[in-house]
């Protein structure tokens, strides 16, 4: 199974994804989301295989607010 799925928690996030942006669901839709959640982990399994590990989970937190405040106030600025 980690063979089809390598990232069974991206799989699920992209499928969710893909039927909350399609707005309905139906068989085609579903049957593409999970098209989407199988092979794009694949595709992109040999790229997340060596990610580095979170030394400082604070400055990651900082990190991330930082970047969410970013993309709050430049959508303010052009809205």
């Amino acid at each position: 199974m980690k063979h089809l799925l390598p990232f069974p928690l991206l799989s699920a996030l992209l499928a969710a994804s893909w039927l909350l942006l399609a707005g309905q669901i139906s068989f085609a839709h579903a049957l593409l989301a999970a098209f989407l959640a199988v092979s794009i982990p694949l595709l992109v399994a040999p790229f997340l295989d060596h990610l580095p590990r979170v030394i400082s989970h604070v400055a990651a937190m900082r990190l991330i607010l930082l970047v969410t405040r970013d993309i709050v106030l430049a959508n303010i600025a052009v809205a």
